[in-house]
């Protein structure tokens, strides 16, 4: 059965419209949902799509050419009829040349409206098989997130571009929670292969555990997905200086990050960049208000939290890995970095 909204900001007109016999087994189409304008049909878009949508063209707020030019854009339903009368036409045709399917004449009749429904089905059905084949293509969109990470720049706005591909149109739940899910899959893994330092660092267990399919709304699905994306963001940004500090400091950041494990020196990154070593603290210091030693205590003490929550190395052990010979200096340095000693930071975590 096809679902149908209508919007008329006339309480009559969407009661005559409901009273024709024609809905349910007649036509294969029924009435779901209604609204009064187009601003509260687009509201209730977000939790209840439709197939189709019978609007009037004039409404306060969002009239009916506002609304069918804004479901066109974001593709939230298929095919969209306007409700005219004759002193309309130039409005009606403005909706045609918008992508409305067609439009009838005030006062609808049952014969006009199910002659109208029996090509509107056809029309809908061509549109879902065109829908199953243009498989959303996650390779453009994740390298354009991994850019944008690259780089220290926000990908929040390019994040609720991609919610909008992944699920608009889409009615299948369990299909638009599979994308979304998916989508992740995919992020995460170009994140591993071009920065394979993240995953030293990273806690990315609230995506893997993920539970979309008791969400109540489109709205809850946008949030959960956008919190994933700024949780991934953050993790990112707070260890890796990217391109956005210049190449100098990208290079270093990723020198560092990648050989958290070895004992490394700050001759050994001047040796490194070919640099002199007292020139370069210099540069790092003025380009992110941080002292290169500082950094790399920091990138220290996050990886041995890492650590501490994810295996049962003992604290001298991992200060030993993390290239500390003396494990009383590393819980020092532990505890000034995390108001609070390795084992008690691993007690909280577990």
């Amino acid at each position: 059965m096809y679902k149908v909204m209508i919007v008329d900001d006339m309480e009559i007109v969407r009661l005559q419209l409901k009273r024709l016999k024609i809905w349910g087994e007649v036509s294969g189409f029924e009435i779901t949902d209604e609204a009064r304008n187009g601003y509260e049909a687009l509201q209730k878009l977000q939790t209840n799509p439709v197939d189709l949508i019978i609007t009037d063209i004039r409404m306060p707020i969002v009239d009916g050419v506002e609304l069918l030019e804004e479901v066109m854009k974001k593709k939230l339903v298929f095919c969209v009829v306007l409700l005219s009368d004759y002193s309309e036409f130039e409005y009606a045709r403005k909706g045609l040349v918008l992508g409305a399917f067609d439009y009838l004449i005030k006062p609808v009749n049952a014969n006009d409206i199910n002659k109208l429904l029996e090509r509107a089905k056809l029309f809908i059905i061509e549109k879902k098989e065109e829908k199953k084949l243009n498989v959303y293509n996650y390779s453009v969109d994740v390298t354009q997130i991994l850019e944008l990470f690259e780089s220290g720049r926000t990908v929040e706005n390019l994040a609720y571009s991609i919610f909008d591909k992944l699920v608009f149109g889409d009615l299948d739940k369990i299909r638009m929670y599979h994308l979304i899910t998916e989508f992740f899959e995919e992020v995460l893994e170009a994140i591993n292969n071009n920065m394979p330092w993240f995953i030293k660092f990273a806690d990315v267990s609230y995506i893997k555990s993920l539970n979309l399919n008791d969400l109540a709304s489109l709205d809850e699905l946008r949030d959960i997905y956008i919190s994933c994306i700024k949780n991934l963001e953050a993790q990112i940004m707070y260890l890796y200086l990217g391109k956005n500090y210049g190449d100098l400091i990208n290079k270093v950041s990723i020198f560092i990050l990648n050989d958290v494990e070895n004992e490394v020196a700050l001759s050994t990154i001047a040796n490194y960049m070919h640099m002199n070593k007292n020139y370069l603290c210099e540069i790092f210091k003025k380009k992110t208000s941080m002292s290169l030693l500082d950094y790399m205590t920091k990138v220290k003490m996050e990886r041995a939290k890492k650590m501490l929550r994810e295996c049962e190395d003992r604290s001298y052990e991992i200060a030993d890995k993390l290239g500390y010979r003396d494990p009383e200096y590393f819980s020092k340095l532990f505890k000034k970095y995390s108001s609070m000693s390795p084992t008690e930071y691993r007690k909280l975590k577990k």
